[in-house]
């Protein structure tokens, strides 16, 4: 996202830096949220997930929903580097969700990163990892469709 790069270690940690100079020196970098030092498990099949449904907002450039409306992983990483304003530390949630277009997109990625209260982050991830599971199978809109009516006696 512009001047800010991302790294996140499933299921460890998510950290913002910048690339300063040369390219090779993260200069600030911030800890979005981390496992790290916590009793939660990091273990594989252990990870403290939740499935939720995205709930819709207001405007569609706000929307967090996919439009599908599919379920959604959800884990919560906390402990990150202070915040200045908040003097709280930077807690992030993570979202994990298949891809609209599962069938051909073969990669992990980040879709977004907003801020939505001060160093309270929310980050999506789609990943075709999640599509072996039918729960996790995006719905398709199925666009237009005529009605017809016709009348009985």
């Amino acid at each position: 996202q512009g001047w800010w790069t991302y790294e996140y270690c499933f299921p460890h940690s998510l950290i913002q830096f910048h690339l300063a100079g040369n390219g090779k020196t993260r200069d600030p970098t911030h800890i979005l949220g981390t496992l790290n030092g916590t009793t939660s498990p990091t273990a594989p099949n252990t990870v403290k997930m939740e499935t939720i449904r995205l709930k819709p907002s207001i405007s569609p450039r706000e929307r967090r929903e996919p439009p599908s409306n599919h379920l959604t992983l959800q884990q919560y990483l906390g402990g990150g580097t202070v915040c200045d304003e908040t003097s709280q530390p930077r807690s992030t949630k993570m979202r994990f969700q298949c891809p609209l277009k599962w069938k051909s997109q073969t990669e992990t990625q980040i879709v977004s990163i907003q801020e939505g209260s001060l160093c309270e982050y929310e980050v999506v991830i789609q990943s075709p990892m999640l599509c072996g599971h039918s729960k996790f199978l995006p719905t398709i809109p199925m666009g237009k469709q005529t009605i017809q009516c016709t009348a009985e006696n």
